[in-house]
């Protein structure tokens, strides 16, 4: 096989890995089902090849699935009812997407240079930032402002609207900083600037109040960056702050009012729902061991079931457990959202790790830290993938991350190419 051959082949793969991206995280769930059946089926090939470095997340996966499976056959017979079936079968189907765009993205990303592969990823990072351009300048227009945050109609919640290519400004918030952290380390800081500036137009304050403690803690400890490249960041992060807080006053204030919140004596829902989560688990040995079941007290299925979540779920086919009624869904529901600035990320009891503990409990924890078993191993050779890996264990606490086919995806990628290189010494 000659040199052009294997570049058309490189680049082809290449154009692969960015089409996969781009129409499987666009937050459109029908098309993103399609999608990633088609992707699968183009690659099952290479899916079927055997890698070490990858077994823990597949068996972390196939794992959740048959938990998944077992805990229908053994402890909830005495439920079944079409709703509760329809709401085990959207919520085992979830668990196998997620598990194909796991298997996808590692078949597509293992197959390039270290070279196409930083490549596409900049040629992704560039399309969802024109996205978030015409995003902009359309809010522009519909306001008759060049600052929609400061004169537009929605105000604090402008940056909501900053989806970029992805289901919601979160999703792009927490994908941006991975970026970021990738631009950052690598010291490519003109597009690390670009990569700031998105996260912080989307306003998404819990996130990025997180991203700025894990930086402060890699300022202070990293030897990669020099002292006056770190006070020029450092400096940049204040200055983008000062920005949010002209432009948007009242998502500095939320954040100041919620950290305020967390130590006064009506807490935000987000620590209620913890609280809520340890007790379930705690109260009885199944719960303990084997959670609640899936789909059954604090996922995103969870509440699409219920009927309050999304208006458009069939009635016939409503299901809401009582584990679920009793405690997550009295703290976010149609009837507390009436109450006006009673929503927000500090009020959700979105949690990965509520759904980890509450739905899988024991069971799941010890095959959550089987999904984490690699990075923290080879946590010393991973680069910007340490700022990335810190981050999530943080961004976790903000929602039901491995259901929206997107940010899962990227963490994934970010990780484990950066082992997969090191590991394979590819250049």
């Amino acid at each position: 096989m000659n040199s052009t051959t294997i570049s058309t082949k490189i680049r082809l793969r290449a154009l692969s890995l960015i089409l996969f991206l781009i129409l499987c995280t666009n937050g459109i769930l029908p098309l993103q089902i399609l999608f990633i059946t088609f992707f699968f089926i183009f690659n099952l090939a290479s899916f079927l090849r055997k890698d070490n470095l990858f077994q823990t997340v597949r068996f972390f996966y196939t794992a959740i699935i048959a938990l998944t499976l077992i805990q229908i056959v053994f402890f909830w017979h005495s439920e079944y009812s079409s709703g509760y079936i329809i709401n085990t079968v959207i919520s085992t189907l979830i668990w196998v997407f997620i598990f194909m765009c796991s298997e996808i993205a590692r078949s597509l990303c293992v197959n390039l240079s270290r070279k196409e592969f930083f490549k596409t990823l900049n040629w992704f990072f560039v399309i969802n930032l024109v996205f978030m351009v015409f995003q902009y300048v359309h809010l522009c227009v519909i306001d008759s402002t060049w600052m929609p945050f400061l004169y537009g109609r929605h105000l604090m919640s402008t940056g909501d609207f900053m989806k970029g290519i992805f289901t919601n400004s979160s999703v792009n918030m927490i994908i941006s900083s991975f970026f970021f952290f990738f631009y950052l380390q690598r010291r490519k800081f003109k597009w690390a600037f670009a990569a700031l500036a998105a996260v912080m137009f989307t306003t998404y304050m819990s996130g990025i109040v997180i991203m700025i403690g894990i930086l402060a803690i890699f300022f202070l400890t990293s030897d990669v960056l020099k002292r006056k490249q770190k006070i020029i960041l450092i400096s940049l992060l204040v200055f983008f702050v000062i920005l949010i807080y002209i432009f948007s006053p009242g998502n500095i204030d939320y954040v100041y009012n919620n950290l305020s919140a967390i130590f006064g004596e009506r807490p935000p829902r987000k620590i209620t729902s913890f609280v809520q989560t340890f007790n379930y688990w705690t109260e009885d040995p199944i719960n303990f061991i084997f959670g609640g079941g899936s789909g059954k007290f604090s996922s995103r299925v969870a509440f699409l079931t219920s009927g309050d979540y999304a208006s458009w779920f069939p009635t016939s086919l409503e299901f809401a457990s009582k584990d679920f009624i009793e405690n997550h869904f009295s703290l976010w529901n149609t009837e507390v959202l009436k109450i006006p600035y009673n929503d927000g990320t500090a009020n959700q009891p979105f949690s990965v790790y509520n759904t980890m503990i509450g739905e899988f409990g024991l069971l799941g924890i010890v095959l959550f830290l089987f999904y984490l078993y690699i990075p923290l191993k080879y946590f010393k050779n991973l680069a910007y993938g340490k700022l990335v890996l810190g981050a999530i264990l943080f961004y976790f606490l903000l929602d039901y991350w491995f259901e929206y086919f997107s940010v899962m995806i990227f963490f994934e990628i970010f990780i484990y190419s950066r082992i997969y290189f090191y590991k394979n010494n590819i250049s």
